[in-house]
């Protein structure tokens, strides 16, 4: 299924635009009804669901953090198991670093599993575990109970979870319409709906001002290393950003987003071109259509 259901990354987009916007109200289905069909959740960590973890959804698409699925028609239905690292770095490193240099089309599934584990079980604190649930009701498998089969019905339901590392024990979160079955590959999907459990300041925590850079490594064909450096200068609302590089360089205003990053933008309509992030006591940036953050350093 997840092959099948996340062949296209833009479907992705279109789910978080949906998800963002249909949360379920006792209008949509009566309170009664919803607590009586999803009554006796599972313990989705329990032994007897284990399945692989993974990163590959297939050959051209990576999930942005380790997961595993289970699927039962006819009694469990069907969820996956998010686990969603908390900081910036840790990110960076599933998403960058974890295949570098690996050659994807001779990946082994039972290799990576054994790998993931072991990573995340040496500091599972560092990581938020999110489930995304839905029940046999939700599931149209068409008399073929397969993940490469089954899909969601029409205005299904999906419960979303986090797992308390302290007692045990999950929490409900929240209830969402959703047009595409989990998994849900970006972490930035878990993030603007869930902020309050990765230290997302909503104040608008303001970036002092400073000069701050960053390298980043070129992308190349021939054997030649070389980098992109920029130096952004923070005067209260307003960015300078310099580089080695003509692109993105200019003057920018500063925007503070809800989820308490500073993009730089040309208006306030505008795209940004530079997002910035306080994690901990660093910040960091991402550039425009890129996938990695990476670490400012006051100049």
């Amino acid at each position: 299924m997840e092959m099948r259901l996340n062949k296209s990354i833009l479907l992705f987009f279109v789910l978080i635009f949906s998800l963002s916007c249909n949360g379920i109200s006792q209008a949509d289905r009566g309170k009664n009804e919803l607590d009586s069909q999803y009554k006796h959740p599972v313990d989705f960590l329990d032994k007897k669901y284990s399945s692989k973890y993974q990163l590959i959804i297939d050959e051209s698409n990576i999930s942005d953090h380790p997961f595993f699925s289970y699927l039962d028609c006819k009694k469990e239905g069907y969820f996956v198991v998010h686990y969603v690292p908390k900081s910036i770095k840790l990110r960076n490193f599933w998403k960058s670093k974890f295949y570098e240099n690996t050659r994807l089309d001779t990946y082994d599934f039972d290799k990576d599993d054994q790998k993931i584990r072991s990573l995340l079980n040496k500091d599972l604190k560092s990581y938020n575990i999110f489930c995304v649930y839905l029940s046999t009701e939700e599931l149209d498998s068409n008399g073929d109970c397969t993940k490469e089969t089954v899909h969601a019905k029409k205005d299904a339901i999906s419960l979303f979870y986090i797992y308390n590392q302290d007692d045990g024990k999950w929490t409900e979160l929240k209830r969402l319409k959703i047009v595409m079955l989990p998994p849900y590959v970006n972490d930035s999907f878990f993030v603007r709906q869930f902020p309050a459990f990765f230290n997302v300041d909503n104040s608008n925590v303001k970036i002092p001002n400073n000069i701050y850079g960053f390298c980043h490594p070129d992308i190349r064909t021939d054997t030649i290393k070389s980098e992109t450096c920029y130096d952004i200068k923070i005067q209260d609302t307003a960015a300078i950003v310099k580089g080695n590089t003509l692109e993105h360089v200019g003057e920018y205003k500063l925007y503070y987003t809800k989820l308490g990053e500073a993009e730089l933008r040309n208006s306030e309509e505008g795209e940004y071109v530079f997002k910035i992030r306080k994690d901990g006591d660093d910040y960091w940036v991402i550039e425009k259509d890129a996938s990695q953050w990476y670490k400012l350093k006051k100049e």
